[in-house]
């Protein structure tokens, strides 16, 4: 009771809140406003995240990979109102495209602000460990829908009775979807988590205590197994491979290293080749079953518009403008192409793509980037091309969060917020706070 009186509601708790409702309830907490446009629970609070935070807008300087893309939204914004012009296009299609715009932009500001203010209270490490426990109970939801709700649909009906909206709901069967209702969409954010517990198992010195992250580790490529993606298992492969590979020290590497990897290699291509489990059997057929058949589809009228517009359409007009040249929006689904790339190119041409990669790899550059964090970035530029991932809701603050949450620490900070995270004696917490 006492440290109920003592309570005071801050910055964090709202911070925590948000992150919970973000990762954890995914898209079952969407409603519906008018047309097409969805918003979510989590949308809600990140504009009250956003007003709470608006001080920092003019107090702080802008980060320089939240400046890029701001020259890259005007840019789109320009050309939104260029093609408007040219095409005519409907007032709620022009609608949805700023509001989309504004979202991801406004959620990029706003997890490189609340990243800055955890670090400065010496919430880093515990508010990473806090994600990723909001990612495995999301694992753990996941296997309760599986065993329960093994049919899509069985779920889908229970949520619309409770008011839940899910636009182009697909009949997945014994598939793992858990709270984000997609199972490639799951997968490829379980990668956020699978990078967060491989640098948090970087950081851990304990033998002991490393032995949780590994199990962690091995929840989500379980997770990642069941939901029978084969873009999440790529993006899987490529974290694990690019991990272990930058954590090679080449001069006194062991021989049971290179041993474990070739084996580890055998296997998976044992797997690739002969097993009968079905992400492997989907790989085997991937260029003949229709799901393939339809992003290369996907892939050839990005390109095709792309030529067609070279300037670029602005952000979110793609089918809109389908709907003005064909007279239908059949290919046409909110973010309008498979591929995050080719979506850039149509969105802002070359000059927007440009200004996407020099954002991208100013991560990449910075001093001690976590080889956790590097490994993640190359697999979302890969996998992105199957699900346009980049722009996806409950992608882009995780994303950007985790990046600015450990990207801009120095060594120095990264030993203090493990002290300060650690309930130790009171002696090493006054150490730790006094090395701030």
């Amino acid at each position: 009771m006492e440290r109920l009186k003592n309570f005071h509601f801050e910055k964090k708790h709202l911070v925590y809140i948000f992150l919970f409702v973000l990762i954890l309830a995914g898209n079952v907490s969407n409603f519906q406003v008018f047309g097409r446009i969805a918003i979510k629970l989590s949308d809600v609070l990140a504009l009250i995240l956003g007003l709470v935070f608006l001080k920092s807008f003019w107090k702080e300087k802008i980060d320089f990979s939240v400046g890029i893309m701001l020259i890259w939204s005007i840019l789109s914004l320009a050309l939104i109102l260029m093609n408007v012009i040219i095409y005519q296009f409907d007032f709620e299609d022009v609608l949805t495209a700023v509001l989309y715009l504004f979202r991801f932009i406004f959620m990029m500001w706003l997890a490189n602000v609340v990243a800055r203010y955890m670090r400065s209270k010496g919430l880093g490490l515990f508010t990473l460990k806090y994600i990723n426990v909001l990612y495995l109970l999301v694992c753990g939801f996941g296997f309760i829908q599986l065993i329960f709700f093994p049919v899509a649909y069985d779920f889908y009906r229970l949520l619309w009775t409770m008011g839940v909206f899910f636009p182009n709901a697909d009949p997945h069967i014994n598939r793992l979807f858990s709270t984000y209702l997609d199972p490639n969409y799951l997968a490829a954010c379980l990668l956020i988590g699978v990078c967060v517990d491989l640098y948090l198992l970087s950081l851990e010195r304990d033998k002991k205590r490393q032995i949780k992250y590994w199990l962690f580790l091995a929840v989500y490529t379980l997770t990642i197994f069941l939901t029978r993606s084969r873009s999440g298992l790529l993006g899987l492969v490529i974290i694990l491979f690019l991990d272990l590979l930058l954590s090679i020290d080449r001069k006194n590497m062991k021989i049971w290293v290179v041993v474990a990897a070739a084996g580890a290699l055998a296997v998976l291509t044992g797997l690739f080749v002969f097993s009968d489990i079905t992400v492997f059997v989907r790989i085997r057929t991937m260029f003949t079953d229709a799901s393939a058949g339809a992003r290369l589809s996907s892939w050839a009228k990005g390109l095709e518009t792309f030529w067609d517009n070279f300037l670029g359409l602005g952000y979110n007009l793609f089918g809109s403008y389908n709907k003005k040249i064909y007279g239908s929006e059949a290919i046409s689904v909110l973010y309008g192409n498979d591929s995050s790339l080719i979506l850039t190119l149509i969105t802002t041409g070359i000059p927007g793509l440009a200004l996407f990669f020099v954002h991208i790899f100013r991560f990449v550059v910075k001093k001690n980037v976590p080889k956790a964090m590097i490994s993640l970035i190359f697999a979302a530029l890969v996998i992105c091309n199957f699900n346009n991932l980049l722009y996806y809701g409950l992608w882009v603050f995780p994303f950007y969060f985790i990046m600015y949450l450990t990207l801009h620490w120095e060594q120095s900070d990264i030993h203090t917020q493990q002290l300060l995270s650690q309930k130790r004696t009171p002696a090493l917490r006054s150490a730790a706070a006094s090395s701030k």
